[in-house]
């Protein structure tokens, strides 16, 4: 996926509101985002992301490489 297709997926309004990776992020990734402002969590740790489920809500600081589930019932 290139760096302006995340674009206009946020241009749309049909972007995700972050994007968290276990691995690191690959450059059109990292540029999609940074060109979208959508926060990008790379190297999360296996454990943590396995623990998420569709529907939870979490909470994305990529600033600090943080993500915290903040309503586990869905």
């Amino acid at each position: 996926m290139g760096a302006y297709v995340i674009y206009s997926l946020k241009v749309n309004g049909a972007a995700p509101a972050a994007i968290i990776s276990t691995n690191k992020a690959d450059i059109t990734t990292a540029s999609g985002c940074a060109i979208s402002n959508i926060p990008l969590v790379d190297t999360l740790e296996t454990g943590s992301f396995y623990a998420m489920r569709s529907g939870m809500e979490v909470k994305v600081d990529a600033d600090s490489k943080i993500v915290c589930v903040t309503n586990r019932t869905f």
